[in-house]
């Protein structure tokens, strides 16, 4: 009896190892759910829950963090001589303008020195230094066809300049060369190319214009000179140009000078400067970057006149030169042209 009690007890003890021992297994080999489908899956997907488990920390941690300040920046009132320029303004053209078509004349030029548009019409001042002769060219300004010439040349002056049409007629400048270091101012009838009248000055002038209060103003040849004369040739005034630049052409833009030239300083480069025309001092300057279709020149070295918002560059002569018109882009005529008038 002792016996069998014994043995009962012993089988007893021998289940319940048994129970306990298949309970431990089942709580250390059997995977959790993830491992089981970490087991199951293939190396991308494997790969992709490694790259899920590194992203997600970060994510977590750049939605706590805290926003930082952003920088904001300080408005400040426009430089005198800055040009608002858009996006898509091009640095292979001039600051505050686009290109917006280039055309070539249906004429040859021997080498362009002026550049004046109006009524319908364009003036060419050509220059041949060869023959000594001076020509001034009327085309029609939709066809670029020539309508009429005339050869200028007085007491072996020749050299034409800088034009623009005034109340009466188109001034034109006919300056001297070598020994001769004047000039005459021309007043040409617009229509039939005659000369109505002309005034002597006692140096060479490169280009003129004509302001809204009836002055005739210009700049000389080597560029370091304005002056001021009345409609008859009276000297008003003369200004030292302080802008170290050899201005071309002149036209009048909103009572201002718009003034297209190279500068001297730093090897040269184009400008198209905005003059005050009573003080004759620099009010604003855009830089220009574009040079002719020959690549020999820039665009401002050469005729240069603004006409009904488009600004017209003739920069050299030869056969059948282009006529370069530019428009504003990204910028207005006033901010531009700085007036002291308007």
């Amino acid at each position: 009896m002792r016996l069998k009690s014994i043995l009962y007890a012993f089988i007893l003890l021998f289940v319940l190892v048994s129970v306990i021992s298949i309970t431990l297994k089942k709580l250390v080999i059997a995977p959790s759910s993830q491992e089981a489908g970490r087991s199951a899956a293939t190396p991308t997907a494997l790969l992709a829950m490694a790259a899920n488990e590194v992203v997600q920390p970060q994510a977590q941690a750049a939605s706590t963090s805290q926003p930082q300040a952003q920088a904001t920046s300080v408005p400040t009132e426009p430089s005198p001589t800055a040009t608002p320029l858009s996006e898509a303004a091009s640095v292979s053209g001039v600051e505050g303008l686009r290109l917006e078509l280039s055309q070539p004349l249906m004429f040859d030029v021997e080498a362009a020195r002026g550049l004046a548009a109006a009524d319908g019409s364009i003036y060419v001042a050509s220059v041949n230094d060869a023959e000594r002769l001076g020509m001034l060219i009327q085309a029609k300004q939709t066809t670029n066809e020539i309508v009429q010439t005339r050869a200028i040349q007085q007491n072996d002056r020749y050299r034409l300049g800088g034009m623009a049409m005034g109340a009466e007629g188109l001034w034109v400048p006919l300056a001297g060369d070598g020994a001769d270091t004047g000039s005459t101012i021309l007043l040409i009838d617009p229509q039939y190319l005659d000369i109505l009248r002309s005034f002597e000055v006692a140096d060479r002038i490169r280009a003129v214009a004509e302001t809204d209060a009836g002055q005739v103003v210009g700049v000389n040849e080597a560029g370091d000179r304005f002056y001021a004369w009345d409609a008859q040739g009276g000297e008003l005034r003369q200004v030292p140009n302080l802008t170290s630049t050899v201005y071309q052409d002149v036209a009048m833009v909103r009572g201002s000078l718009v003034c297209a030239g190279q500068t001297e300083d730093g090897g040269g480069f184009a400008v198209l400067d905005v003059i005050e025309p009573t003080s004759l001092t620099r009010v604003a300057r855009h830089r220009c970057y574009a040079r002719s279709s020959s690549g020999e020149a820039w665009i401002t070295v050469g005729g240069f006149d603004y006409s009904e918002g488009e600004f017209l560059f003739l920069p050299e002569g030869g056969p059948r030169p282009k006529l370069l018109t530019y428009v504003l882009d990204g910028t207005t005529l006033e901010y531009y042209v700085p007036s002291a008038t308007q």
